[in-house]
Order: C-alpha cells, then sequence, then structure tokens
C-alpha cells in the first residue's frame, strides 16, 4: 500500500511538471506587450507619400520638409499636421483629394495614403506704349504692338523686344524698363511697363538753288 501510494505521489507531480512545461511554452509564443498594451493596440506600419508640384515646401511630414515626391513608413493611425510655403513668383493651387483647403492640412494616416499640393506660378502684365511710326515685337511670344498692348507673363520668364521702324521713321529709344536704342530684355518679376519712341526721319535731300536769267530780246 505505501509503495502504491508513493507510485501517484510521483505522477501527480510528473504530471504538474509536465503542465508547467506547457505553460512557458505557450507564454513564449505570445507577442511581448508594452505595459498598459494589448493586441488589439498593436499599429502596422503603412506607407504616407507626399507629392509637392511645382516649385514650393510642405513641412510637418515625417522627416521634415518635403520638394518633390517624398515617401515614409508610419504607423497605421499617425496623424500630422501638413503646412507649405510657396517659392519665389508662386502662388498656392490647393492640395489634393485629402485636403480642401488652403489652411493647414490635417491628416490621419489608416492607410497608404498620398497627399498632392500644387504651386503656380505668378503671372504680371506687361504693358508696351507706342505712339505710332513703327512696331514692337518679340522673338518669344506672337506680339506685334502698332500701337499700346498689354499681355501677361509669368513669373520668371525672359523677354526681348525688338522695334520695328515703319518707312519715314526711326527708332528714337525706349523709356521705362529699357533705356537707349538697342533691344529691350528683361525677366518678369513684377508688372512692367515700357515706352517704345520712333520718330520722322529728317529730310536728307540736298536743296538745289534756284537760278534766274533775265530773258534778253532783240
Amino acid at each position: 500500500m505505501l509503495l502504491l501510494h508513493l507510485n501517484r505521489i510521483r505522477g501527480i507531480q510528473f504530471v504538474a511538471l509536465l503542465l508547467a512545461c506547457l505553460a512557458v511554452v505557450v507564454a513564449g509564443a505570445q507577442p511581448a506587450y508594452a505595459a498598459g498594451e494589448d493586441a488589439g493596440s498593436l499599429k502596422s506600419p503603412t506607407l504616407l507619400r507626399v507629392a509637392v508640384y511645382g516649385n514650393g515646401v510642405v513641412y510637418g511630414a515625417p522627416g521634415g520638409s518635403c520638394s518633390g515626391l517624398c515617401e515614409k513608413t508610419v504607423e497605421a493611425g499617425s496623424q500630422f499636421t501638413l503646412t507649405f510655403v510657396a517659392g519665389a513668383g508662386q502662388h498656392f493651387g490647393g492640395w489634393g483629394d485629402r485636403c480642401a483647403t488652403g489652411e493647414p492640412c490635417g491628416i490621419t494616416v489608416d492607410s497608404a495614403t498620398e497627399i498632392s499640393v500644387f504651386f503656380y506660378p505668378e503671372f504680371h502684365s506687361l504693358r508696351i506704349h507706342n505712339g505710332g511710326g513703327g512696331q514692337v515685337i518679340s522673338v518669344h511670344l506672337a506680339l506685334a504692338c502698332v500701337a499700346d498692348c498689354e499681355t501677361w507673363l509669368p513669373y520668371g520668364a525672359s523677354l526681348t523686344l525688338l522695334p520695328v521702324a515703319d518707312a519715314g521713321y526711326r527708332f528714337a529709344g525706349w523709356r521705362g524698363l529699357c533705356a537707349g536704342a538697342r533691344d529691350c530684355s528683361f525677366t518678369v518679376a513684377g508688372a512692367t511697363e515700357v515706352t517704345a519712341q520712333f520718330v520722322a526721319d529728317e529730310p536728307t535731300g540736298v536743296a538745289v538753288p534756284f537760278l534766274y536769267l533775265p530773258l534778253v530780246t532783240q
């Protein structure tokens, strides 16, 4: 009887030891969580892409500033506030689908997301004053001003204006943006005015004096 009782005790101890080992194995197979964290709170990685079209910079995206195309892997559920600065001579043209206004763009990245922002060049007026006697043309534009005219050009555009005098006139020079009697070349940086001056040619013929001869009769 005593031997049978001892065998039973040893069997119970073996089973207890076996269950303890299984508990350790199962615990090791579970993911480790930080304090206060459970399986449902884990965040999977996802992609945030910022695409900048035109001359400008977006701030607030992961990795700092962005111009052009920027990509970053972030945790799902991450939140960002994007702001922008337009480049010289540019104006803000709008966000893509995720943000509809010019205010800072606040987003929550739950899945792969692309944010687009657009910048466009500013346009400035060019006024050409021409009092007549010729025309002003441009090799860069389909422009031929025979009188006062106006056009609009993007910031940073390079332009050359050429004076062409009519028959019997000559070009006397520019006033305003350009000076002198040569071609007028400039880069658009704002509203611009220029005046082309044409004047009539002075007579170049030689005067022949009139010779009076008395009439002699017989």
